[in-house]
């Protein structure tokens, strides 16, 4: 038998341990405006992907303007591939909004917001809204789906808001396309209703999403 030569089994040998490397994944940090809400979401879509990517989040609790900045100071001494930012407009007024979203573009952040508060993202998982709506409208049209479908009404802090929704994600994603594509201008704080959360999570869910639901 011919002997094989060490070099040849050397290459051979690093041949296939490479092959077997996983490529790095995917690093992403969200910094919410919230403290709880947004996070607790955003933590349940962390759990379902499983460590498909590393997804990093930070809930602030200050207004859209520190948030952007924050989210900027993160980016400088940590590494990661997108830095999103997500806030509402909410109470504030229009003009500290725009700025908001103007400087976090400038920055090279991706922006989720939402035109008039977060739970916009929610109650489209439930039906299609296409008509100007405040904060409270919003949280009471949410209580009205979650009672008849739950029983309770929907509450700000639980912890299980993702897995509640995933069921409906599809029907979020369509909705949201479709009232962000009413609005062509920049004068972000006038998109009511919108929310760019759609972005967010079409980058960071629907690339994995077909691999997890196999599982």
């Amino acid at each position: 038998m011919t002997k094989r030569s060490k070099k040849g089994y050397f290459k051979r040998s690093n041949f296939r341990r490479r092959e077997n490397v996983r490529p790095p994944l995917k690093r992403v940090l969200v910094v919410c405006e919230g403290e709880s809400t947004e996070p607790n979401y955003f933590r349940g879509l962390r759990n379902f992907l499983k460590g498909e990517i590393v997804l990093e989040i930070a809930g602030i609790g200050a207004n859209t303007r520190f948030v952007v900045e924050r989210a900027i100071e993160i980016r400088k001494c940590s590494e990661f591939e997108e830095v999103w930012v997500v806030f509402d407009k909410d109470i504030f007024s229009e003009d500290h909004f725009n700025a908001a979203v103007d400087i976090a573009k400038g920055k090279g952040l991706r922006v989720a917001y939402s035109v008039p508060c977060f739970e916009l993202w929610f109650l489209l998982h439930f039906k299609f809204i296409d008509r100007s709506l405040d904060h409270n409208e919003v949280r009471q049209m949410l209580n009205k789906e979650f009672r008849s479908i739950w029983g309770k009404d929907y509450k700000k802090t639980d912890v299980d808001l993702w897995n509640l929704l995933y069921g409906r994600i599809d029907n979020a994603i369509k909705n949201a396309e479709k009232i962000n594509n009413m609005w062509n201008d920049t004068r972000y704080a006038k998109h009511n209703p919108s929310t760019l959360v759609v972005d967010l999570i079409k980058a960071v869910y629907l690339p994995y999403a077909a691999k997890l639901q196999n599982h």
